[in-house]
């Protein structure tokens, strides 16, 4: 569900890397900076190719990137982005704002912009958007979407910031930078002694609550009821059963949970699927998140490197 990125002034991004984001977000990719007195945009490469000769001649400036990944809205130019918000003021996003995903031809990114942003900027001004009470009503309306902004003057703004990554002085909206590291079904070998396995659960204890919560920023974050323990946003579950067995065993990170069980997931190569079936996720043998995997490095396999919170 694409990858937006922040990359500062001579900070230099690996071709590698640059493809890595595109391969794995491959409906189309653009970029933003200022030049001083004019936001500049280059956007809609469907290739690596053709962006990757595009960005060369501005691959040490201060930067917004994106590749995306379709989910709503036409694979088409006009759903690329970076989006001007103003003259003056630019931005990219990374996730689903789901109050602006009903419209089938045009992406809820720019619903959102079309709806919300811009009529801000107009009214208040470009600075809007770095005010922290602005963020504060902005960040629970988004959900777990990211959104980086670069005004005309070289100041950048992200909001739901901690919900990315910072990596060597560059801002990433997930992990899709990093190179796929496929799933494995079973546990070749305990990273720690000090990693304490959670009991197992028959199926026969799966069951999804639609009216308990518990409380945590509100009292309308929901979570996943299995036998004595919980699935909560933000936790790891592995997928049970899905579709004849598709993502079946893949250790995922749930990102929302809804009062009907509906789950936002993240896959370890940072696609997100909306709407997924909470029933569909189980406990995995270890608590962990996907930093954990990759700080432990225990031969590159997520099944191998569980972690504790």
């Amino acid at each position: 569900m694409c990858i937006a990125i922040y990359k500062p002034k001579d900070k230099i991004l690996t071709e590698a890397t640059l493809k890595e984001c595109f391969d794995s977000n491959s409906d189309g990719a653009g970029f933003m900076y200022s030049n001083g007195t004019s936001l500049k945009i280059h956007k809609g490469y469907f290739t690596f190719a053709k962006f990757y000769k595009a960005y060369q001649a501005h691959a040490d400036k201060q930067l917004l990137l994106h590749f995306r990944i379709k989910t709503h809205g036409a694979v088409a130019i006009e759903n690329c982005h970076p989006f001007l918000v103003s003259k003056d003021l630019g931005f990219i996003h990374n996730g689903i704002i789901s109050h602006h995903s009903g419209n089938t031809g045009v992406s809820d990114t720019r619903d959102f912009n079309e709806k919300i942003l811009k009529p801000l900027v107009k009214t208040y001004g470009t600075t809007i958007m770095a005010r922290p009470e602005i963020q504060a009503l902005i960040e629970p309306y988004i959900g777990y979407s990211k959104l980086a902004f670069l005004d005309v003057d070289g100041n950048f703004t992200i909001m739901n910031e901690n919900k990315g990554v910072w990596d060597d002085e560059v801002w990433y909206s997930n992990t899709s930078y990093r190179p796929y590291i496929a799933p494995v079904k079973q546990v070749s070998m305990y990273p720690s002694p000090t990693y304490v396995p959670l009991p197992t659960t028959k199926r026969d204890d799966y069951y999804v609550s639609k009216y308990e919560k518990y409380t945590k920023k509100d009292a309308t974050t929901y979570y996943l009821q299995r036998g004595s323990k919980r699935i909560e946003e933000l936790d790891m579950a592995v997928v049970t059963d899905y579709s004849k067995g598709v993502y079946k065993g893949t250790h995922v990170k749930v990102l929302y949970i809804s009062s009907l069980a509906q789950c936002d997931i993240e896959l370890p190569n940072g696609t997100i699927i909306p709407n997924f079936a909470g029933a569909n996720l189980g406990l995995v043998p270890f608590q962990t998140t996907f930093d954990d995997t990759y700080d432990e490095n225990y031969s590159g396999d997520i099944a191998t490197a569980y972690g504790v919170y």
